[in-house]
């Protein structure tokens, strides 16, 4: 994710992590939800981020690119962690596999998958929908 603007605009747009991280940051606003962003491609930090956030997080939104083929400490951590989780994908499909085979998703809420400036905004919109049908 750090280098999605470095990557084919055809398949990814031109949308770089930062622009993301601002869009977001402002539909959290919006929407009067805080909104913590965290990015890396490194595994055992994004499970430890996950444990630390777990008592101030009330949702989680996550691209774990092709870890979600790979992985199998995130996805228990998602279930032990129980928070309500959205997992957000670029492309429908990574490598040739459709997302869809996500060893994720059994742990996720939903899966969104489509263009980077519709993706994450619609992965956002989805948690938050989600948090407040739970409160209500």
């Amino acid at each position: 994710m750090n280098l999605v603007g470095k990557r084919p605009a055809a398949a990814f747009g031109n949308l770089t992590l930062d622009k993301i991280d601002r869009r977001l940051r402002r539909m959290a606003g919006e929407e009067g939800v805080r909104l913590k962003i965290f990015q890396s491609n490194s595994e055992a930090e994004i499970v430890t981020k996950l444990q630390r956030q777990r008592s101030w997080a009330h949702g989680i939104l996550l691209n774990p690119a092709t870890l979600c083929f790979t992985s199998y400490t995130l996805p228990d951590t998602l279930e032990l962690i129980d928070l309500p989780a959205v997992e957000v994908h670029l492309t429908p499909e990574i490598a040739g596999r459709p997302v869809a085979e996500s060893l994720l998703r059994p742990a996720c809420l939903r899966q969104v998958a489509g263009p980077v400036a519709e993706a994450y905004p619609k992965g956002l919109r989805t948690l938050i929908r989600h948090l407040r049908e739970e409160k209500a």
